[in-house]
C-alpha cells in the first residue's frame, strides 16, 4: 500500500463515488433526459468518458503517434454519432422485446416521441388507429379515423360504465394512470360526479394523449370537475386527506419495472384507507402474457382488505375486479345508461344495456373466491413479490389466463347455476359493434333457436345446419344405436350452443322441440340424455343430479368426455342445492378419469373448490326445481 493511503481514502473513494451515482442520476432524469433525451444522455455519458481519457492521455504527455490516432478516432466517430446518428422514430416505437420485430409497419407514422423522466412515450397512427406506448409497449388503442372501436377502447370506458352501473352516485373520483384519457373521459359523463383526480407520473403520457386523442378527451382538459396530477399514486394517496367514492386503478401490466407493487397486498390495504365505507375500488388486471396463479395471488392480496369483490370480463386479453369494503355489492343500477356521454360511448362498443354489462360478469367472492384459494401461490406482496418475480417469466414464456373469462361460455351454464341474481327475460339481440364474443355466440344461439321453430336453416353455418337436419332423423332409422349415438351427439351440441346463452323460457322451446323429434320417441339411453339437456336448460337443480346420477351408473362405455359433462352437470346440481358433501364425493370419485385439459377443466377446479369449502355457499337454493329464480 502507498505512503498515506489506507482505510481513509479507501472510504473517500466509496463516498465519492456514491454522491457522483446520486447526482448523476438525478442529472440524467431531472435535467439531460427532459431536455435531450435518451440520445442526448448517452452522447454526454460517451463525451464525458472521453473527455476522462483525454485528459489520463494528457497527463501522461499524448504526443506519441499512437496516442495521437487513438485521440483521433474517439474524437472522429464521436463527432459523426452525434452529427449524423439519429434514431429511428419507427424503431424506437417498435417494442421489439416484445414482439421480435424491430420496426413499426411501414404505413405507420410516429406522430410523438419523448423521453420523459420514467419512459419514452410515443405515439403513432396506422389507418386511423392512434396507439400511445411507453417504452414501445402500448398502453391504449383509439381508432380516431372512420371505423369501429377496438377492445382497447372497450376496455377504457368499461372501467368507468361498470362501477358507476354499481355507485352511479358516486361524487368524489380517482382514477390512476391517465393512458388513453378515455377511462377519465368517461368517468366525467356522470353528472353526479363532482370532482375527478387523474393521477399520472409521467408527464409526457398526457402530453401525448392531449396530441393523439384530443378530439375525443377534450373534456378531460376543459371540465372544471377534472383535475389531472403529475404524482406516483401512492405518494398522492398518503397526502390525501379527503375519501373517495370511487378508485380506478389502470397501471401499466404487472411485469413493467415498479408496476407490480401497484398490485400487493399493501398497496390494497392503503386503498381502503381512502375509500368510504360503501366506495368502491376498481383494478384493471390483464390475462394475457400471464396466468391464473398471478391473478390469484392478486386477488388474495386485494381480498384481505375488501368484503366483496366481482371479476368481469372485458374482452380476452383484460379483466376488471370491482371491490368494496362492505359487506357485498351493490344491485347494479340503470341510471348510468341515462347519461347523454354514456351512452354515446356504450354505443360505440355495443354495450346496449345493463343486461350486456352482466353478461361480462365471471363471478365473484363467494363462486370464484374458493377457487383462488386453492391456487398454491402468495398473495402479492410488496416483501414477497410473487407478481414482480414471476409476471415477466410469464411474459416471455407467451402464458396466459384465458380460461377465465371462458368461463362465461362453456356448455354448461355452471354460472347460471351458481348465481342466485340473474336477471330474467328476454335475450336481447346483442349489437353486431360488440366484440366481446359471447355476444356472438348468443346471436348464434338465437339463430339456431329461430331455425328449430321455423325449420328454416338459411341463418346457420354448415355444421349447426347439420346438427338441426341430424335431429330430424326419422324414427325408422333411429332404430340403428349408431344412428341413435349420431342423434345424441347433435342434440348435446345443439344444447352447448344454446345452454349458457339463452334464458330458461327460450331454452325450453329448444328442448321442446328436440323432444319432438322421432328418435326421442324411442327408448334408450339417448332418451334420458335428451331428458338430462332439458333439465340443464331449465336449471333444474334435482333433474340434473336425478337423471345424471342414473346415466353414470348405468351407462358402462361412457367416454371421457360424456363422463367429464354428466360428472360437471351432476356436480353443479349438487351445489345449487347446497348438498356439498355429495358433490364432493362425486368429484372425488370421478376426478381421475375426467378430462383436465378441455373446455370444462377450470369449471371442474371452481366446483370443487366450492364443494371443499367450508360453509354452505349462500347462493345455494334447496327449491330443486325452482328454475324461476335462474336467468339466461
Amino acid at each position: 500500500m502507498r505512503c498515506g493511503t489506507g482505510e481513509k481514502a479507501i472510504g473517500a473513494i466509496y463516498c465519492a463515488n456514491t454522491l457522483g451515482a446520486i447526482a448523476g442520476v438525478l442529472l440524467a432524469v431531472h435535467l439531460l433526459l427532459p431536455l435531450v433525451g435518451v440520445r442526448g444522455v448517452i452522447l454526454t455519458g460517451a463525451g464525458i468518458h472521453i473527455s476522462l481519457g483525454l485528459s489520463r492521455l494528457a497527463a501522461r504527455g499524448w504526443r506519441q503517434p499512437a496516442h495521437i490516432l487513438a485521440i483521433s478516432a474517439g474524437v472522429a466517430v464521436f463527432a459523426l454519432t452525434a452529427t449524423f446518428g439519429a434514431l429511428d422514430p419507427l424503431r424506437v416505437a417498435s417494442g421489439v422485446y416484445r414482439t421480435g420485430i424491430a420496426r413499426l409497419p411501414v404505413n405507420s407514422q410516429v406522430i410523438y416521441l419523448h423521453d420523459g423522466k420514467t419512459a419514452t412515450v410515443t405515439l403513432h397512427e396506422s389507418a386511423g388507429r392512434v396507439t400511445i406506448a411507453t417504452n414501445g409497449k402500448p398502453d391504449a388503442g383509439v381508432q380516431m379515423g372512420p371505423g369501429e372501436a377496438g377492445e382497447d377502447e372497450a376496455t377504457m370506458v368499461l372501467a368507468a360504465a361498470i362501477p358507476l352501473s354499481l355507485q352511479p352516485g358516486a361524487k368524489r373520483v380517482a382514477n390512476i394512470g391517465f393512458g388513453s384519457g378515455v377511462t377519465t373521459h368517461t368517468l366525467l359523463a356522470s353528472p353526479e360526479l363532482q370532482h375527478l383526480d387523474t393521477i399520472e407520473i409521467e408527464p409526457s403520457m398526457v402530453d401525448a394523449a392531449h396530441l393523439g386523442f384530443g378530439g375525443r378527451i377534450h373534456n378531460v382538459f376543459e371540465d372544471p370537475r377534472s383535475h389531472v396530477v403529475y404524482e406516483d399514486a401512492k405518494t398522492f394517496f398518503a397526502a390525501s386527506h379527503e375519501p373517495y367514492d370511487l378508485i380506478v386503478s389502470e397501471p401499466s401490466n404487472p411485469w413493467v419495472s415498479g408496476v407490480a407493487s401497484l398490485f400487493s397486498d399493501e398497496f390494497y390495504g392503503r386503498m381502503v384507507q381512502y375509500l368510504r365505507p360503501d366506495g368502491y375500488f376498481v383494478q384493471w388486471v390483464q390475462i394475457y402474457e400471464t396466468d391464473i396463479g398471478v391473478v390469484a395471488s392478486i386477488l388474495k392480496a386485494l381480498s384481505r382488505h375488501f368484503g366483496a369483490y366481482a371479476i368481469y370480463t372485458l374482452n380476452e386479453s383484460d379483466m376488471l375486479i370491482v371491490a368494496t369494503p362492505a359487506a357485498a355489492l351493490s344491485p347494479p343500477s340503470e341510471r348510468f345508461l341515462e347519461w347523454p356521454m354514456m351512452r354515446a360511448e356504450l354505443d360505440r362498443i355495443g354495450v346496449q344495456s345493463l343486461a350486456d354489462l352482466q353478461m361480462r360478469l365471471i363471478g365473484d367472492n363467494r363462486t370464484l373466491g374458493p377457487l383462488f384459494r386453492e391456487v398454491p401461490v402468495p398473495a402479492n406482496s410488496d416483501f414477497f413479490p410473487f407478481v414482480d418475480l414471476n409476471a415477466p417469466r410469464l411474459r416471455f414464456m407467451g402464458a396466459n389466463a384465458f380460461a377465465l373469462p371462458r368461463l362465461t361460455r362453456v356448455s354448461i351454464p355452471v354460472l347460471d347455476l351458481l348465481r342466485a341474481d340473474n336477471v330474467v327475460g328476454p335475450t336481447a339481440m346483442p349489437s353486431e359493434h360488440s366484440k366481446l364474443p359471447r355476444h356472438a355466440l348468443v346471436r348464434h344461439a338465437l339463430a339456431l333457436r329461430r331455425a328449430l321453430s321455423s325449420g328454416r336453416l338459411d341463418e346457420l353455418d354448415t355444421m349447426s345446419a347439420v346438427y338441426v337436419l341430424l335431429l330430424r332423423t326419422s324414427a325408422t332409422q333411429c332404430a340403428d344405436p349408431h344412428v341413435q349415438d349420431t342423434w345424441r351427439m347433435a342434440a348435446r351440441n345443439v344444447s352447448a350452443m344454446t345452454a349458457s346463452y339463452l334464458s330458461p323460457t327460450e331454452l325450453a322451446d329448444v328442448s321442446s322441440n328436440i323432444r319432438s323429434m322421432p328418435c326421442y320417441r324411442e327408448s334408450g339411453p339417448h332418451r334420458a340424455w335428451a331428458d338430462l339437456l332439458a333439465a340443464v336448460a331449465a336449471r333444474n337443480a334435482a333433474e340434473m343430479v336425478s337423471i345424471g346420477d342414473r346415466l353414470l351408473e348405468t351407462t358402462s362405455s361412457l367416454s371421457t368426455d360424456e363422463r367429464t359433462y354428466l360428472t360437471t352437470v351432476v356436480a353443479a346440481g349438487y351445489i345449487r342445492l347446497g348438498q356439498l358433501a355429495q358433490a364432493r364425493d362425486l368429484l372425488v370419485a370421478q376426478w381421475d378419469g375426467l378430462d383436465h385439459r378441455g373446455e370444462l377443466a377450470l369449471s371442474l377446479s371452481e366446483l370443487r373448490a366450492l364443494a371443499q369449502a367450508d360453509s354452505q355457499p349462500s347462493f345455494a337454493h334447496g327449491r330443486a326445481g325452482d328454475a324461476s329464480a335462474h336467468g339466461s
